[in-house]
């Protein structure tokens, strides 16, 4: 996980509730992708909130803000990344 969290073009999020770390977020900018790059999206490649934190919202809370991070780097769109 430190070779991701030094990794350029990504970004980890971590949501909080009662002083704890829910869960977190792994969004990937520009060739940091996981597939094709084309310039005009943001992935989502890992979204995960702990199962003693399901069913709060906090999953929804993490989705607007990557929504909203996409929009603010001018993302024509958010994509979710999958493992095959």
């Amino acid at each position: 996980m430190v070779t991701q969290l030094e990794q350029s073009n990504c970004a980890f999020y971590f949501i909080m509730k009662d002083g704890n770390t829910a869960g977190y977020m792994k969004l990937n900018f520009a060739e940091a992708q996981t597939e094709t790059y084309d310039g005009e999206s943001v992935e989502i490649e890992k979204l995960y909130v702990l199962p003693a934190f399901k069913r709060q919202g906090l999953g929804r809370k993490l989705l607007e803000f990557a929504e909203e991070t996409a929009k603010q780097d001018y993302a024509e769109y958010l994509w979710l990344g999958g493992l095959e």
